[in-house]
């Protein structure tokens, strides 16, 4: 559609305690500038997302709604915000729910400049076939996206120990390891990883109790 880019916001709270976030977002944006933007003009974002809800809610399929339901709505159509944005190059918006069983999540938004004006007839067909596969891959993306966060605050948790900890897959290879189990693997000579990522012991016995964990359950903790 040749756009600026695209936002796909986020609500959380509710009522006038909510707020909105970006999680996803073009790769021409700035995280800071779009953060800033958000925290500055949070009341008037969340009046265009309200006006942008209710006409996406009037159908049933993904389709974005374009910007003149904000002018309609409201009597300046140069507001604030709007002003800053056009001073990025951003004349236009149109935007629409992604996933109409959760509102809050997956509002997807594009920005467009004035060289292409407001969103067209001819621009729907292109986004009512992509719109639908944005949906899907998000709907799919999200236990991926927990588990990595998960995974981030073990690693966090794992790091403010003052033990070392390592977790190992079936195979004997390093998983996961926490900043203290790396320092004493370049400190000391008593393990290491090797190529293939396995962790081994230089002591033979050692290494030979180590594998035998790993032929029985029930040998743990012996």
């Amino acid at each position: 559609m040749d756009a600026r880019g695209c936002i796909v916001f986020e609500l959380n709270g509710i009522g006038p305690n909510r707020e909105i976030t970006a999680p996803l977002y073009s790769g021409l944006y700035s995280r800071r500038l779009l953060d800033h933007y958000i925290s500055t003009y949070r009341p008037l974002k969340l009046e265009d997302q309200d006006t942008f809800e209710a006409h996406s809610l009037a159908t049933d399929g993904i389709e974005l709604i374009g910007d003149a339901v904000l002018h309609c709505a409201n009597t300046s159509k140069q507001r604030p915000h709007e002003r800053l944005l056009k001073s990025y190059g951003i004349h236009h918006r149109a935007a629409g729910l992604l996933d109409k069983d959760n509102k809050c999540r997956a509002r997807f938004s594009i920005q467009l400049g004035e060289d292409h004006g407001p969103m067209t007839a001819e621009d729907r067909p292109v986004m009512d076939h992509v719109l639908p596969h944005v949906a899907k891959a998000m709907d799919l993306g999200r236990p991926a996206a927990r588990l990595a966060s998960e995974h981030r605050s073990l690693v966090a948790a794992m790091d403010h120990l003052r033990i070392g900890v390592c977790i190992l897959d079936r195979e004997r290879r390093v998983a996961l390891s926490n900043a203290e189990f790396q320092r004493q693997q370049e400190a000391y000579c008593a393990f290491r990883t090797d190529s293939s990522g396995h962790l081994q012991f230089a002591d033979s016995t050692s290494q030979q109790r180590f594998i035998s964990l790993f032929d029985d359950a029930l040998y743990h903790g012996f």
